[in-house]
C-alpha cells in the first residue's frame, strides 16, 4: 500500500491530496477490506494533509469513500460476489460494470470531500485526531 501511495503521490502530486487519497482508497479496497484499508491508509493520509495544510475532515472523507466504493461495488470482495452469485450473472461482466459506476461515483464523493473539507476545518495535528 506505501509503494502505491508513494508512486500515486509522484504522478498526481502533492496538490491535489483529494484526489490522491480518493485513488489510493479505491485501488487498495479492491483486493483488501475497506476497513483494513483505512487503518493501512490513515497515517499516510493524516501525514499529506498536514503536509498540503488541508482540514483532515475533507482527506478522510476522500479516503474512506474511496475505499467504500471500490469495496462494495469491485469483485472480488464478499458483497458483489454474493450479489452476482444471487442473481446468476458473470462475475466478468460484474468487475467491468462495478469499475465503470464506481469510478462515477468515486467522482462524486471527491466533490463531496473537497465542500465538506472548506465547511469542516479539522487540524491534523489538533486535539481530535
Amino acid at each position: 500500500a506505501l509503494r502505491l501511495a508513494t508512486s500515486l503521490l509522484q504522478r498526481i502530486g502533492t496538490k491535489r491530496v483529494h484526489l490522491s487519497m480518493g485513488l489510493m482508497g479505491y485501488i487498495v479496497s479492491i483486493p483488501v477490506f475497506a476497513d483494513s484499508g483505512f487503518l493501512i491508509l490513515s497515517s499516510l493520509n493524516k501525514a499529506m494533509t498536514r503536509k498540503a495544510g488541508l482540514s483532515l475532515a475533507g482527506t478522510v472523507a476522500a479516503l474512506g469513500l474511496g475505499l467504500t466504493v471500490s469495496h462494495t461495488m469491485v469483485p472480488p470482495t464478499p458483497g458483489p460476489i454474493a450479489a452476482a452469485g444471487i442473481l446468476g450473472a458473470d462475475l466478468g461482466q460484474v468487475f467491468l460494470v462495478g469499475l465503470a459506476t464506481s469510478l462515477f461515483a468515486l467522482f462524486c464523493c471527491l466533490l463531496f470531500a473537497k465542500w465538506i473539507g472548506r465547511v469542516l476545518p479539522i487540524d491534523p495535528d489538533g486535539p481530535l485526531t
